[in-house]
């Protein structure tokens, strides 16, 4: 096989991505209230979702170790790995560590790229290096231009409560209440690998035109997007609204949705949404 494309699980990889020969997932561990729950192609989503509604104690989540990201590494001449932002996640360091050990007897290319984003904007990372590996590019010119477009990925979200955020400890306790009390939503982005927040709306109907307002300052500003992904935690019609706005208010061409993995859902969830473009 010429190239493989390997991403932890909150890559967002979709049913029909795992089939590809080529694509192939490492899982995070999430554990939730002391029961380890492996964010693989096994996980039931609607009972996750239960463990999270009920849940008592803030998510812990464990990365890949290096060996379940080496196990993928063999059958390919050049091999891209994405990760977690590294100030989320140690799944950065472990898919490098995994990398170096491996080319030590492997004469391969093995580039790892840091998404500094999370969920839909990893997914589009994977998507774009697909095009490109499809297209026969060569390994260095993906890598450089690959990095290069991450420089320029955007990914804003906003969730319909904070309370998953407030036990993670991403949210203070007092911000999140009051917030919640009167019925803010927080739009947050990714600034560098962290998350920010950018505006907010009183109402989830607000925050969403929000999120669609950054966009189209984007746009004015001269940025060219013509696709866009949402990734949705049991959220659905409220991503199909969002893919409504950008196609019919801003012109985006094409719109992917994403059902979100336990990862994400883990820190989105039940009706968050995550747009990367």
């Amino acid at each position: 096989m010429k190239f493989k494309i390997i991403g932890d699980s909150c890559t967002e990889f979709q049913k029909n991505d795992l089939k590809k020969e080529y694509v192939k997932m490492a899982p995070l561990t999430i554990t939730v209230d002391d029961v380890d729950v492996v964010d693989d192609e096994n996980l039931s989503h609607t009972v996750f979702l239960a463990m999270l509604d009920n849940m008592k104690s803030p998510v812990k989540t464990a990365c890949p170790s290096p060996d379940s990201y080496i196990k993928y590494f063999d059958d390919a001449e050049d091999i891209y790995v994405i990760t977690l932002s590294s100030k989320l996640s140690g799944s950065y360091v472990s898919a490098s560590i995994a990398a170096e050990i491996y080319k030590e007897d492997h004469d391969v290319n093995i580039h790892v790229f840091d998404s500094k984003s999370a969920a839909s904007g990893q997914y589009a990372v994977y998507k774009y290096i697909e095009a490109l590996c499809l297209e026969g590019v060569e390994f260095e010119e993906i890598v450089t231009r690959t990095e290069e477009f991450i420089k320029n990925l955007e990914a804003i979200f906003v969730f319909e409560s904070l309370e998953t955020l407030i036990k993670n400890g991403r949210v203070s306790k007092l911000k999140g209440k009051v917030a919640e009390a009167l019925n803010i939503k927080p739009v947050l982005h990714g600034v560098d690998g962290e998350i920010h927040e950018l505006d907010r709306g009183r109402g989830m109907n607000r925050a969403l035109n929000a999120i669609v307002r950054q966009i189209d300052k984007q746009i004015n500003s001269g940025r060219v997007i013509e696709v866009a992904y949402i990734s949705e935690c049991d959220a659905l019609n409220r991503a199909l609204n969002m893919k409504k706005l950008l196609q019919e208010r801003l012109g985006v061409k094409e719109v992917v949705i994403l059902r979100s993995r336990g990862l994400a859902s883990s820190y989105a969830g039940r009706g968050g949404i995550i747009v990367a473009c």
